[in-house]
């Protein structure tokens, strides 16, 4: 009899020795297993997207006088995401304008396909130098952008824009409408007939005017 207790002694403390190098080994395995967990950090993108989705020109026909253009699908679209020398408005290096010449793009800003949200801000660059720009012509442009809604955003001259921020949003990531954002700018020589107003058309004749439209994305913050 105590024989036999021993030996179930013997066996109980073989079995609790047993059990507690398995909890042991089953504790250094998962240790094992957290150590050879590899941590994978990637930079998140910021993708902005840039497309003209409409276009209106009232312009010099071949008659010379001011008419609404009829323009293509094609011809109203554009691609500005990469570097281009299109111009936003489908105007060309050596047109002329007269009074009441009008172009308006509706601009897309999109996030293209990145994982950062975004705020951006639209601005006019003018370039100031007499040697390109005139300010008698600059004067008589009116720059008006409105938003997606049609609320007018900013109204200036040309000359006032001189790298004034026009507009500005922002983009997230995800649902389509939360991932892309709209606005127009609309460019119109002013018809301005009376020379009491002291800038004549007359004094525009002959006159150029350069300038560019800038968009400049920066990551979302919520501070």
């Amino acid at each position: 009899m105590g024989r036999s207790r021993l030996r179930t002694l013997l066996v109980t403390s073989v079995v609790i020795m047993l059990c507690a190098a398995m909890i042991v080994g089953g504790t250094y395995a998962l240790f094992g297993d957290s150590v050879e967990v590899t941590n994978h950090l990637v930079a998140g993108t910021l993708k902005v997207k840039l497309e003209r989705i409409d276009l209106e020109q009232w312009r010099l026909d071949e008659d010379g006088i001011v008419k609404k253009t009829e323009l293509s699908e094609a011809e109203k679209t554009g691609d500005f995401t990469r570097g281009t020398t299109a111009n936003v408005f489908g105007m060309n290096e050596t047109e002329a304008i007269a009074p009441s010449s009008k172009y308006s793009a509706k601009m897309r800003i999109a996030n293209d396909g990145g994982s950062v949200a975004f705020d951006y801000k639209v601005y006019v660059t003018v370039d100031s130098s007499q040697s390109e720009t005139d300010e008698e012509l600059a004067k008589q442009i009116k720059v008006t952008v409105t938003d997606k809604n049609g609320v007018k955003r900013s109204e200036k001259t040309l000359w006032e824009c001189a790298d004034f921020e026009v507009a500005n949003g922002r983009v997230l990531i995800g649902e389509a409408e939360s991932g892309q954002d709209e606005f127009t700018v609309t460019v119109e020589f002013v018809n301005i007939l009376s020379p009491e107003d002291g800038n004549n058309n007359d004094l525009a004749q002959g006159k150029k005017a350069k300038f560019d439209l800038l968009v400049v994305a920066t990551q979302a913050s919520e501070n």
